[in-house]
């Protein structure tokens, strides 16, 4: 009996790192549109990075999500026509995978770029 139950969590925790390492391969698409379509309702600026190097992962800081986005960068479309406002080699966002990202303060002197 002690076998029959500790090969069922054995096959549990090997289902469930499965399920961990394939759901950012499978739905990463989903969630790099998820990404995109946030990112325009928010900001009012061109927020530019290579599709390329869009990467997502649960394993990195493990119980938060990862999101890595390659040449980054945020391009005003509103105060300061056409103005860089950042640009960076690669961008890494670790959050819980339940909770929105909050803006901390950072963007207040920016506030033309949130709608």
């Amino acid at each position: 009996m002690f076998k029959k139950i500790l090969l069922g969590l054995l096959i549990f925790f090997v289902v469930l790192l499965a399920a961990a390492a394939l759901v950012p391969i499978i739905f990463k698409d989903d969630i790099k549109a998820a990404l995109e379509k946030e990112i325009a309702a928010k900001v009012n600026a061109k927020v530019l990075y290579h599709s390329r190097q869009f990467g997502l992962t649960l394993f990195a800081n493990f119980s938060y999500v990862t999101i890595k986005l390659g040449d980054f960068g945020v391009v005003n479309k509103a105060c300061i026509e056409g103005d860089t406002l950042l640009k960076v080699n690669e961008y890494v966002h670790q959050g819980a995978p339940c909770s929105p990202c909050r803006c901390s303060g950072i963007c207040r002197p920016y506030s033309c770029l949130l709608m």
